[in-house]
């Protein structure tokens, strides 16, 4: 068996952590943060960074640890994100669609 990779470990980790009241907040309060510190220095590549990294804490504090597919699930056509295949799976391994009638081969 493989080992799990660095960002696996971090995700397994924080999954096995209890969350504590106002945690979305705190990220929120960070990510905007981070983006108030580094916009307006003067190389762009800390202002690329800087806006890199506040919009995945944003993103971080409207989803939670569920990820986006919970938040997703709010906006129009977010109720379809819950149907979908999993991203691992190859597509020819996904459930067909009987609705869709299909041309005989």
């Amino acid at each position: 068996m493989e080992e799990p990779s660095a960002v696996e470990k971090i995700k397994q980790a924080d999954a096995a952590r209890p969350g504590f009241p106002g945690e979305h907040w705190l990220v929120l309060a960070i990510g905007v943060g981070l983006w108030q510190v580094t916009r307006q220095h003067r190389l762009w590549a800390v202002r690329t960074l800087g806006l890199l990294g506040a919009s995945m804490l944003v993103a971080r504090a409207a989803s939670g640890r569920e990820g986006l597919s919970k938040v997703l699930g709010y906006t129009p056509l977010g109720s379809r994100v819950s149907r979908c295949p999993p991203a691992t799976a190859p597509r020819w391994q996904s459930p067909p669609d009987e609705s869709v009638p299909r041309a005989p081969m």
